[in-house]
């Protein structure tokens, strides 16, 4: 998504070039692989991912939320953002240096990995989240528990908002489990249905107009949080780029690096978007739906950016 603004500009020319003129060119040192500078920045994104998915399915399979997970998935995720950004910047930096050594140094097949990854993380990143949000209905049926030490770590409001949001079965199945923790709390349903309905729908909302102004440019409006899925329409805009860079020979690392210089101010624009979008949902917070799934809609709207 980061090359699609540019491209209005550069896929009819692209496109328009006889295949030839790539063809016959010798490809060069920096078409043969990406740096290894771009390829440990490429393996610290992979390392954070895999730790998000790890810390997800754990809860999943052992039904079990433990104290500290939610900072946890916070941190992680917010570092996975980071190390995506280090390696496009590098990839970026990577491509400069091919157009300044013309072809000797440097590479172009950093972006074309950066591309691929962005959309590997995409993929997983959908997952994760549609885990978040099924972990946060089980627990709100007590088929997902909170641990005790997460219990005990919990302020007395906490315990009764952790309260409020189960069902009324979900409720005497802790409380059985957790009688000196959570009996005798007492439970407003109707207020906290409000309370839960009107905050999910702020918190969304936000994540939503922060990303509006970017893609009312792209010609494309998000419906909700983690809904950044991009349109057949633009993909095939934005493949000449790949095209591009994927191809050989001199003439192949111009057209590649004036593409991706292009694309730097769209992909600052997702960053910002991330961020804003991060900094409208609550912390995550199991048993507060609006939270966890805000946080991982902000990072899947990212990763769809980027991709």
């Amino acid at each position: 998504m980061i090359r699609k603004i540019l491209s209005f500009i550069i896929v009819p020319c692209v496109l328009m070039m006889p295949a030839y003129v790539f063809a016959a060119e010798k490809p060069l040192p920096a078409q043969a692989d990406s740096t290894a500078a771009f390829k440990m920045k490429k393996a610290k994104v992979e390392d954070k991912l895999k730790k998000i998915e790890s810390l997800v399915e754990r809860i999943a399979k052992g039904k079990r939320v433990l104290k500290g997970d939610g900072e946890e998935l916070d941190r992680l995720m917010i570092e996975n953002a980071n190390d995506v950004n280090d390696a496009v910047k590098q990839a970026f930096a990577d491509a400069e240096e091919a157009k300044n050594s013309r072809g000797q140094k440097g590479s172009v097949r950093s972006f074309v990995e950066f591309e691929d990854m962005a959309k590997n993380g995409e993929r997983r990143a959908k997952v994760v989240h549609a885990k978040v949000k099924n972990i946060e209905g089980q627990i709100k049926t007590g088929d997902v528990e909170l641990d005790q030490s997460l219990l005990e770590s919990m302020t007395p409001a906490e315990r009764k908002g952790y309260m409020q949001y189960m069902t009324p079965s979900g409720r005497e199945k802790m409380k059985k489990k957790n009688p000196k923790l959570l009996s005798g709390i007492s439970v407003e349903t109707s207020t906290n249905l409000v309370y839960l309905e009107n905050f999910g729908k702020s918190g969304y909302e936000f994540c939503r107009s922060t990303a509006r102004t970017m893609y009312e440019f792209l010609g494309s409006i998000p419906e909700t949080a983690g809904n950044f899925l991009v349109s057949p329409a633009e993909a095939l805009i934005g493949a000449g780029i790949g095209v591009a860079c994927a191809a050989t020979g001199p003439g192949a690392i111009i057209t590649c690096t004036v593409a991706i210089a292009g694309s730097v101010y769209a992909y600052s624009e997702a960053v910002d978007m991330l961020y804003k979008c991060l900094a409208g949902q609550c912390g995550c917070v199991w048993y507060r739906p609006w939270c966890c799934t805000g946080k991982t809609g902000c990072w899947v709207a990212y990763y769809a950016t980027c991709a």
